[in-house]
């Protein structure tokens, strides 16, 4: 098994991961145990008010130069799978429960990136959160955190999903994110029918941030059949 990795990186104090890639392009994780991945709060003074919030957990930390990383769902996290795909195709993401405390990567629960014809299905998943103060961070998507993530994907289908109490990051810089229960980008040829998306909450308790049931960025998708509801928290927040 692998035990916790105290992680800091350009002031981003308090994250907690099992594994950390940083520049690590074309690794390969398969088989490893991971358990016990316990974060701290952030200890800076910074600007925004959110000196002492708890930073979120993840199993593993993948930096955006490190994502063409292939890590196998025998990966565990406290007796679950961690669930990332990269380069893949025709594979079934189907019938897990992807729950916190510990979010899978910091890219969200589920995450599948630069692939063809994934299904993403009947899920249950829940409980992620974003970097608190991770200003323009690529890695951390200014705060963003996702439930599912799917980006530059082509004939790509999430559906039947349930997926709640997704939170961002506190302290986002001016245009950073919230929650996203289900976040497409990139991705052509694509459906997202048929899931519950709700509890979704943006980066701050004033509601600034923002916050999306379903998020679609320059992608052609076909949505429908969604059930999305209880999104955000006293400010603007988007349905889908």
């Amino acid at each position: 098994g692998a035990s916790a990795i105290w992680y800091r990186q350009g002031g981003l104090g308090g994250l907690a991961s099992g594994v950390v890639l940083q520049g690590c392009s074309g690794a390969k994780l398969e088989a490893n145990d991971l358990s016990s991945i316990v974060s701290g709060p952030e200890g800076l003074p910074l600007a925004h008010g959110v000196r002492g919030t708890v930073q979120p957990s993840f199993a593993v930390y993948v930096d955006a130069a490190s994502r063409d990383v292939t890590i196998t769902p025998d990966n565990m996290i406290d007796g679950r799978a961690v669930l990332y795909l990269h380069g893949a195709s025709g594979q079934i993401i189907e019938g897990y429960t992807v729950t916190g405390p510990v979010v899978s990567t910091n890219w969200g629960q589920i995450a599948v990136f630069d692939s063809a014809d994934i299904r993403i299905a009947s899920n249950i998943v829940s409980g992620a959160r974003g970097v608190t103060d991770c200003g323009d961070d690529e890695s951390c998507d200014k705060g963003r955190a996702a439930g599912i993530r799917v980006e530059g994907c082509q004939g790509c289908t999430v559906s039947g999903n349930e997926v709640s109490d997704i939170i961002g990051g506190a302290g986002a810089p001016a245009g950073g994110f919230g929650g996203a229960g289900i976040l497409v980008r990139g991705s052509f040829s694509s459906q997202v029918s048929g899931n519950a998306v709700h509890g979704i909450g943006p980066s701050a308790p004033d509601g600034s941030g923002g916050a999306s049931g379903i998020l679609v960025e320059g992608s052609t998708v076909s949505l429908h059949h969604n059930r999305v509801y209880d999104i955000g928290r006293e400010g603007g927040a988007a349905g889908a």
